[in-house]
């Protein structure tokens, strides 16, 4: 053994081949938007929680969510509170139950906004 470095006559040790360069894809800075499919499809909206409507709260709730290869949700989290628990809570557990993803290369991320709005 040799500690340190050794010198060889180019004669007997060769260099290594060299690798071609590979392409780097970009880094994604954004998570891509992703918006619900209406009453029905993949991603169908949520229903207005009753209590919430009965106590006439409304608001914007933001969600991130990390989606796996064959479109499965592996992590969501509320990134923007509509201000009401109640609405980020039901959200937050509709979406992870009943929306479908289409499958992909890898793990991805999505932003999704949900809005609840009382209408008279």
């Amino acid at each position: 053994p040799t500690i340190g470095n050794l010198v060889v006559p180019n004669a007997v040790a060769e260099a290594p081949p060299l690798a071609p360069l590979q392409v780097v894809t970009p880094v994604k800075s954004q998570p891509t938007t992703l918006e619900n499919t209406g009453f029905g499809g993949d991603r169908p909206a949520p229903p207005y929680p009753k209590i919430a409507k009965e106590q006439a709260q409304q608001g914007t709730v933001r969600l991130q969510l990390k989606v796996n290869e064959s479109g499965t949700i592996t992590d969501i989290r509320v990134s923007e509170s509509s201000g009401y628990p109640l609405l980020d809570r039901s959200t937050l557990e509709f979406v992870k139950r009943h929306w479908i993803v289409q499958p992909g290369t890898g793990s991805r991320s999505f932003e999704s906004t949900i809005r609840y709005q009382l209408t008279n």
